[in-house]
């Protein structure tokens, strides 16, 4: 009598201890949704890039807390009481004069140049002295005879702004990047 060869197991379910995924669902999770490009930052036409920052809660924060280290100080002081009146109005005065301003709206062009409309500056670079850091930016701007120092923070500014913006500032010669 001929034997008859053993039957193939069409389920081989048992030879694996983890279930298989299918992998398109993999690949949906794991590749990221195409990011729409931004037109106040596109170098298609006109302005390569508009900045208009906001008020930077992290720069009020800092003066809040330097005035109060102030305040604080005069307190300790030892010196009469009627003079620590007169010193915490001086720190008063001081906090109101210095508060920064409403931050001005900043242009900058394709061939890498700045402009202040508000101030009616236009034709501006990048002079030496220009910084930026993952979280600020420090920009030196001048015209050729006077310079303009501008600090700008990352909370001023939505993700993709800041990343253009620092792009931008990497890629301009003369301007060094701090970790």
């Amino acid at each position: 009598m001929p034997r008859s060869a053993p039957a193939i197991r069409q389920d081989f379910s048992s030879f694996w201890s983890f279930r298989t995924r299918i992998c398109t669902p993999t690949f949906w999770r794991g590749m990221s949704p195409t990011t729409p490009s931004s037109k106040r930052c596109s170098g298609v036409s006109g302005p390569a890039c508009i900045l208009e920052p906001r008020a930077s809660r992290i720069l009020g924060l800092w003066l809040l807390a330097t005035h109060g280290v102030a305040v604080a100080a005069v307190l300790a002081l030892a010196v009469p009481w009627l003079l620590k009146p007169l010193l915490l109005a001086g720190i008063a005065a001081h906090a109101c004069a210095r508060r920064p301003g409403r931050p001005e709206r900043l242009v900058r062009d394709s061939s890498g140049g700045w402009a202040l409309p508000e101030r009616g500056l236009a034709d501006l670079f990048a002079a030496p002295g220009s910084r930026f850091g993952r979280w600020w930016a420090y920009l030196v701007l001048s015209d050729g005879s006077e310079k303009l120092r501008i600090l700008l923070l990352r909370d001023q500014f939505d993700s993709e702004t800041w990343r253009r913006l620092q792009a931008a500032l990497r890629r301009r010669p003369g301007i060094s990047g701090l970790p």
